[in-house]
Parts: C-alpha cells; structure tokens; sequence
C-alpha cells in the first residue's frame, strides 16, 4: 500500500478494511462521503481513487496527522475539517460515512441526525461505536440492516456496514442486543472514553417500543 512506509502508517485502516470499503464505493458510488478520522489519509486517497464523489468531508483533529493528511492529499474536492464544532454543522445528505476513529455518543447522535447516512462502515472493532451509530438511527426513525465482517477471529481486521433500508423491529432488536452482548463479553479497551457494564447490558428504552 501507498501509505505502508510513511510515518503514521502503523494507525492506518487494514487490508480488508480498505477491500471493504473500496467494495462499498464500485456498489453504490456515493456522490457524497464523510470520512470521521481521516489520520494521514490512508482511506482518502482510496476514496479519490474509486470513486467520482462530488462532495468528500475529511474529519481529523489531530494536529500531528493534520499535518501529514495536507501534505498526503491535495486533491480540490477533498474538503478536510479540523474542529468537532464544524462537524457538526454539517447538515447535508450524506451517502457513505466512514467511522475509523472515537466520536462520543451525544456528537454521534448530532451528527446522524444531521446527515441521514444511507451507509455507515464502522473500521475495526469499535462496538461502542456501533452502538452508538445503531441507536442514532433508531432515535431518528432510520431502519437499518448490519453486517459484520472480520478476518477469522480477529475482529479488529475488518469491521461493520450499517445500512439504511427497511428491516423489522425484530431485526434491528437484534442487532443491537448483538453489539451489546459482545460489548458485554470482550475486553474494553477504549482510552478516550468508557460506558460501565452496568448501562451496557440495559436494553435501550427504544426497544421496547
């Protein structure tokens, strides 16, 4: 890969992250992408090269990787923000959201409901971040289907494609029920930001709606 060498390169998407990612584009091509976490601009540069995107938002606040990100792509179309307060003043139709860093709950709620994503991948083994996004669009009244995907075990390899389209109450129960089950039974290791267990396993009031 392009970015391998580069400084940075050991917090860049995996290989089958990026296939999945570049396989979402060839299926849908999405006119607008936001990408959450953009870091030295692994996955933006593979969204310049699959896809003909009118519109692609880069979200990065790290000024390290801010850095190498402006240096790494030059490309007009790629607007690249640098502030959660200009992220979530964003209010426009978003196609494909791709999550490949930490966004709290509350932002996360903000911003779904901002942008209506019609798909959301969900790099590595973020479950708290899934979480976050499968609730979101059930507080907005956006039904959705999930997708896991990981290399063998290893979930960290791949990650989650939410996508909005019309799925039962039951489905979507059990989707979330899932993602808290595995939160529930594996090791926690976010830094930024921890839920206690206790709150985990409460099935959200939605649920029982």
């Amino acid at each position: 890969m392009k970015y391998t060498g580069l400084l940075g390169s050991e917090q860049i998407a995996t290989k089958l992250a990026l296939r999945l990612i570049a396989a979402q584009i060839d299926k849908t091509q999405p006119k607008t992408i936001l990408e959450i976490g953009s870091g030295i601009g692994t996955i933006t540069e593979l969204i310049i090269q699959k896809s003909n995107s009118s519109k692609v938002v880069c979200y990065e606040i790290n000024d390290w990787c801010l850095q190498r990100l402006r240096e790494n792509i030059t490309e007009s179309r790629i607007l690249i923000i640098d502030s959660k307060e200009k992220l979530l003043e964003l209010n426009t139709q978003i196609d494909f959201l791709i999550i490949d860093d930490w966004i709290d709950k509350n932002s996360t709620y903000e911003l779904i409901g901002n942008v209506s994503p019609k798909t959301i991948f969900v790099e590595g083994h973020r479950r708290q971040q899934r979480l976050f996004v499968m609730q979101a669009l059930k507080q907005n009244g956006l039904r959705f289907r999930f997708e896991n995907f990981k290399k063998s075990t290893d979930s960290y390899k791949g990650g989650c494609l939410i996508t909005q389209q019309h799925a039962s109450s039951l489905s979507q129960t059990r989707n979330l029920l899932f993602v808290l089950l595995t939160l529930g039974f594996s090791k926690i290791t976010e830094t930024r930001s921890r839920i206690p267990l206790r709150k985990l396993l409460k099935v959200p009031k939605q649920l029982g709606r």
